[in-house]
């Protein structure tokens, strides 16, 4: 049934698919005089009192009214069913709006359900506790009975200590949680099927009584009933998932899963997908460590402790250090440590900077030369260095590399410029003092110029290569050696702290293989390049025999299945990567470019990097004790002026040595904070910084000056001592419980006494000062106890070690306080997230050094959410009490930074919209709501960007981007592209679009993302004009290359030239791109098009433009049939004017008419896209934005796509004609503005 007729009491349209715009919420709704007169006309009617979103939520959450509204509605009249039709089809079409509305349907919902008899009933069915409903018991054999049986006493603490260890040993207590999931998922998916059935068959009705629909759907009813079967299944599991979780006596047993075929190819499957796309490499092991397989479990521990805070699972002993943390550890003990190399030098060089005479002097001396004439500092400073050379050296030795120690040892490294101005001089040298015979000299010397010949390294040192000319004396070769001795020491410290610390996580210290140390090239056929390879080899082979025999031995006697091949090169590549074995580019120029790219898009797009860490500062929070977090970050910020200073002071001078405040040296030795060359050493090392040292520095002063790098220090140093203090007060906290008869290392007792309210009070010290007393339950203090228990143990922290310490007077000069700043530092990497591929926390592709620059910008994002949100989760989980309201004030605080800095970094127009968009949903609402959108105004589209800013999207980050792109341009493989770095749309942008060289250069331009907040502050900014100027520049280059092209092929049968058409856009035709041939248009323009372009050049808007107005021309072209008349009628449809207005377009453009009180014309059809564009009318704020951006900056053949797919998007299957649109775009410009595009 279908109504057309006017309401003769409102005298309105009834026409219950009337389309409003596509982009109406229900504020709008609430301001709708039509809607709100029907809405009240229509619940007099049925004598209901509830608001009209009330009722028709009922319907949508409730079985019970649902039923009701369908028996009613048969009863209906015909002024109810038209009232009915309209209210639900306008009513589901809208969005929410607003911040108050979203909650608004939480109450309602909420209510509906409590309120639900069907729901209810349900619910008395359940198995929640185990073993005791009825519907459980009908269904599940007498085993299964026996296994709920037992959880529910386990469940109730009825349990005799005797059976508790029993069934926790035996595995028998996991198994009853098993069963529980199974039966929970089995009843939940019967009746959230049979629940879903009925509403939808009620739903049905209820429509076809009011003319929603016209029959009865049974392939929509079952589909509804396996949908809810299936949401059913998953819910009812994991709420009993949930409900087993809050048991710990449930994480004491680690009984391993059992799968077979299809289950465990399906595991490995994911395994691999996830590690390949989102997550880190200790990703892999994951289906390993559910098999029980220990070897895969310590693997993926290596790689990543993180892997080991795994959601909805509780940690019943201390994560291990993974290798980039001891890593972290020995580079800070070896540069910063009491014994280290800043120490060595403080006393003469505090700053890094030594006397060019007495840095001489000390180098001289450690390659063997005399000590005459030497100052005492010099003598003791030289002294202090042989010491921390040889201390290396032991390391090496204990860490399984033999015998290293060389007498006057001193990295040699090679100055290569000195050689090459006298090469004659050296190969003399080499001759006469006996280190090569003068047969060789000349191709010995080729070699040691050659910057990749590894034996002739700076980093060739004792561990990792064979040092050439064992014989030679350095301090004969003084003039040809580097003698910058912070440089070269700096980066043999931090080089051998790699390889031993290597040797140590990955190759079995000194019970893996032994490396034989290679003394010369004679001993490998005299080849020199047999050397590394043997080294190669000889890593592979003491990896597979630590790491692959052993886990291969073990899945295979514990399951009977082997690693695979892939199994296997994949646990080899992802050490290589975190070891930093990885290739660069070899060629300087090649590499030279790369990082000239990668600094270019930083300094382009990241001028505001800080105040996009802003909420850095707030993830504190939600880890510590509020009062932790803000002492610490007091602390820090009272410092945070000495940071600036120093940083800003040293944007053209380097700054390296110990920090000068005292408190943060100890964070330097967990290598937290540290300073700029430190830190650019550690990344030449692991491959995370440019490669070209020049570029490099340029880069440290530009993080210097946006301020990113004393805030990063400010916020890690803050949640370094935060970490500290939580470790340091959860270990006296449970020491003192434990004085107080608590008994905080027998969980068994702790569970079973818990429900035993009776045994006493116990003092508890209020964690403030850990002074004062509190009173409370046993059932309280098992709850503490395991809160801090866990928390220590994903810090890396035992227990029972800290109580042993702290009852030991908690000495900070103890082995033990090493452990603790070692978990201070797990803390602070968890707020300042490591993306580095040592870390393994992103997937191996975004960190490869060939390819890397395509997700440039990506990690963070993917190191946020595989890191902060997963934590997030799991801590919520493991105790919502505590977590729920730090986890939801972040998100809240969060958000709100960051739609604060969105609004600032967007356009006047984008501002304006958002203004407007405010103002209106205050409007509209309430009390209740307007003091809610005071403090969280944001739509949908606000809230969506907002959280894409703070990262709180996570995975779904991808899809969101993706989708976002596509509605905006209809092209998969641009909207692909959209999930990559900058240069994968500059590629886009130069491939699909024509964006020429000069104009992608131009959009590098340093500071870029100033723009908008420029333009905003000062009325003016540089990028445009210089966008403008480097497109006059691509297309003089392009006419020149195309008169070129012509001159050659004068003569030549074949191509009409149709006019000065510039390049075409390309379309990907299969696997060949191919230019699209140039189509006929018509000589000359009409009168009408003229018209167009004068009227639009008056508007003085800036989305009018010599760009704009030829794309939007060419649009017109193909719409209007080539008459370009506003009053262009479409042959056997309705479709209107120069646009061909249709559907909802053109009833809003008569709208638009009838609100201005204006006449159809060409003048009122160009400013209605204008209105459009500028306040998202009938697309949406974002997509205006969106469209503005084009308009104003894009390409001739850019402009006419965009508009061609999302404004007029004509029918792909019925000839689009989307060459001739920018053909004739491309003509126009030419014909109008005399510019060939």
């Amino acid at each position: 049934m279908a109504y057309s007729f006017l309401d003769t009491e409102l005298g309105i349209p009834t026409d219950p698919t009337k389309y409003k715009s596509p982009d109406y919420d229900l504020n709008d709704l609430d301001a709708d005089e039509e809607f709100q007169q029907r809405a009240e006309r229509f619940l007099g009617s049925v004598g209901e009192s509830d608001d009209i979103y009330e009722y028709l939520r009922d319907s949508d959450w409730n079985l019970y009214k649902a039923g009701k509204q369908m028996f009613d509605s048969n009863k209906f009249t015909e002024e109810q069913k038209l009232d009915y039709a309209y209210l639900r089809k306008t009513f589901d079409g809208a969005s929410l709006g607003s911040t108050s509305q979203f909650l608004e349907l939480i109450k309602d919902a909420s209510i509906d359900m409590v309120t639900d008899p069907t729901l209810i009933a349900a619910l008395l069915t359940t198995p929640i506790t185990g073993g005791t409903s009825l519907a459980s018991r009908t269904l599940l054999g007498k085993g299964t009975q026996e296994s709920l049986k037992l959880l529910g006493k386990a469940n109730s603490k009825a349990l005799t200590r005797k059976e508790l260890v029993e069934s926790v040993q035996s595995g028998a207590l996991k198994r009853a949680g098993d069963s529980a999931k199974n039966v929970a998922m089995t009843v939940s998916a019967v009746e959230a099927g049979g629940w879903m059935g009925l509403h939808n068959h009620a739903t049905q009705n209820t429509q076809i009584n009011t003319g929603l629909r016209k029959a009865y759907s049974s392939t929509e009813l079952a589909g509804s009933t396996a949908l809810g079967t299936l949401t059913g299944g998953v819910v009812g599991r994991g709420f009993q998932k949930w409900n087993n979780h809050k048991n710990p006596a449930l994480n004491w047993s680690n009984e391993p899963w059992k799968m077979n075929k299809i289950q465990y190819a399906y595991n490995k499957t994911l395994d691999t997908f996830l590690s390949n796309t989102i997550l880190g490499n200790a990703r892999q092991m994951r289906t390993f460590e559910k098999l029980g397989i220990k070897k895969a479990k310590e693997f993926a521990n290596v790689l990543d402790a993180d892997s080991q805070l795994i959601i909805g699972k509780r940690n019943t002993e201390a994560v291990k250090f993974s290798f980039p943390e001891l890593l972290s550890k020995r580079r800070g003990d070896y540069m910063f440590g009491d014994n280290g190399f800043w120490k060595a030098i403080e006393d003469m060089a505090p700053d890094g900077v030594f006397r060019e005479v007495d840095e001489a002097k000390i180098i001289s001396i450690l390659r063997g030369g005399s000590e005459k004439g030497a100052s005492k500092e010099i003598k003791q400073t030289a002294k202090k260095l042989r010491k921390w050379f040889d201390g290396i050296a032991k390391d090496a030795e204990d860490a399984g590399y033999g015998k290293l120690r060389i007498e006057d040892y001193f990295p040699r490294e090679w100055n290569r410029t000195a050689i090459e101005a006298d090469r004659i001089g050296f190969e003399n040298r080499l001759v006469d003092k006996g280190i090569v015979d003068r047969s060789e000299v000349s191709a010995v010397v080729d070699e040691m110029l050659n910057k990749h010949n590894q034996l002739y390294s700076s980093h060739s040192n004792l561990m990792s290569h064979g040092r050439k000319f064992e014989n030679m004396k350095d301090v004969d070769f003084e003039d040809f050696l580097e003698n910058d001795l912070v440089a070269i020491g700096a980066t043999y410290g931090l080089n051998a702290a790699n390889t031993i610390q290597t040797k140590l996580s990955f190759l079995g210290g000194s019970k893996g293989l032994k490396n034989t140390r290679v003394v010369g090239s004679q001993e490998i056929d005299g080849k020199d390049i047999k050397v590394v390879q043997a080294l190669a080899q000889s890593k592979q082979a003491q990896f597979e025999k630590i790491w692959i025999e052993p886990l291969d031995a073990e899945l295979r006697a514990k399951t009977g299945r082997r690693l695979s091949g892939k199994d296997k090169a994949r646990m080899y590549e992802a050490f290589k990567s975190a070891t930093g074995d990885v290739n660069f580019f070899k060629g300087k120029i090649i590499q030279g470019s790369y990082d000239t790219l990668k600094l270019a898009n930083a300094m382009a797009y990241l001028p505001l990097a800080t105040v996009s860490s802003a909420s850095e500062a707030l993830i504190t929070l939600t880890k510590a004790p509020t009062k932790n977090s803000v002492k610490n970050m007091q602390y820090q910020l009272e410092n945070a002026f000495k940071f600036l200073g120093t940083d800003l002071k040293s944007v053209l001078k380097e700054r390296r040595g110990l920090s000068e405040i005292e408190a943060n040296r100890e964070a330097n030795k967990a290598w937290i904070a540290v300073d700029d060359v430190q830190s650019d050493k550690t990344n030449r090392l692991t491959g995370e910084a440019l490669q070209t040292q020049s570029l490099n520095k340029v880069a440290r002063g530009f993080y210097k000056l946006n301020l990113l790098m004393p805030w990063t220090k400010t916020i890690e140093l803050a949640a370094f001592k935060t970490g500290k203090d939580i470790i340091e007060e959860n270990i006296a906290t449970l020491s003192k419980m434990a004085d107080s008869g608590i008994k905080v290392f027998d969980d068994t007792d702790l569970f079973l006494k818990s429900i035993n309210e009776s045994r006493g009070a116990y003092k508890r010290i209020v964690k403030k000062d850990l002074d004062g007393v509190y009173t409370g339950s046993i059932q309280d203090a098992a709850k503490e106890v395991q809160y801090l228990k866990e928390t220590l143990y994903d810090l890396g922290i035992d227990p029972k070690k800290g109580v042993k310490w702290f009852k030991e007077g908690a000495s900070k000069q103890a082995n033990f306080y090493g452990d603790i700043t070692m978990g201070g530092g797990r803390f602070s990497r968890g707020v300042i997230l490591p993306t580095s591929r040592e870390f393994s926390k992103v997937p191996t592709f975004m960190t490869h050094p060939r390819y890397d620059i395509f997700t440039q910008f990506l990690r963070y994002p993917a190191a946020f959410s595989n890191t902060v949100l997963k934590n997030f989760a799991r801590d919520t989980i493991n105790n919502p009490k505590a977590n729920a309201p730090k986890v939801t004030a972040f998100v809240v605080m969060s958000t709100g930074i960051a739609r604060a800095t969105n609004y600032w970094r967007s356009s006047a127009e984008a501002q304006e919209q958002l203004d407007y968009g405010i103002n209106r949903r205050r409007e509209s609402t309430g009390p209740i709501g307007q003091a809610i959108d005071k403090v969280a105004p944001m739509s949908y589209e606000e809230t969506k960007r907002s959280l894409q800013r703070v990262g709180l999207l996570g995975p779904l980050e991808y899809g969101v981007r993706f989708f976002d792109s596509f509605a905006y341009n209809e092209n998969a493989v641009v909207s692909a592209s959209s999930l990559g770095g900058p240069i994968v749309g500059d590629i886009t942008g130069s491939l699909i679009y024509g964006r020429g060289f000069f104009e992608t250069l131009s959009r590098k331009t340093p500071l870029r993302g100033l723009k908008n907040p420029l333009q905003n502050t000062f009325g003016a900014e540089p990028f445009s004009a210089m966008d403008e100027k480097a497109r006059e520049l691509d297309d003089k280059i392009t006419e020149i290359l195309q008169n070129t092209g012509t001159l050659i092929n004068e003569g030549r049968v074949g191509y009409h030239g149709g006019g000065h058409v510039k390049k075409r856009k390309k379309y990907n035709q299969g696997s060949i791109v191919t230019p699209i041939p140039p189509v006929p248009v018509k000589p000359d323009f009409p009168e009408e098009a003229q018209q167009i372009v004068d009227y639009m050049l008056s508007k003085n808007n800036p989305i009018f433009n010599e760009r704009s107005i030829p794309g939007l021309l060419g649009n017109i072209d193909v719409e209007s049939a080539g008459s370009y008349s506003y009053q262009q009628q479409q042959v056997n449809g309705n479709a209107w004017g120069i646009w061909q207005l249709d559907h909802s377009k053109r009833e809003d453009y008569f709208n638009y008419l009838q609100e201005q009180d204006r006449e159809d014309s060409m003048e009122a059809q160009v400013d209605y896209a204008e209105e459009t564009m500028m306040s998202g009318r009938n697309i949406g704020g974002t997509n205006a934005e969106n469209w503005r951006g084009i308009m104003e900056n894009g390409t001739v053949a850019e402009i006419a796509d965009m508009w061609a797919r999302q404004w007029e998007r004509p029918n792909p299957n019925k000839n689009p004609q989307w060459e001739r649109r920018i053909s004739t775009a491309e003509k126009a410009a030419l014909e109008f503005f005399e510019k060939a595009e």
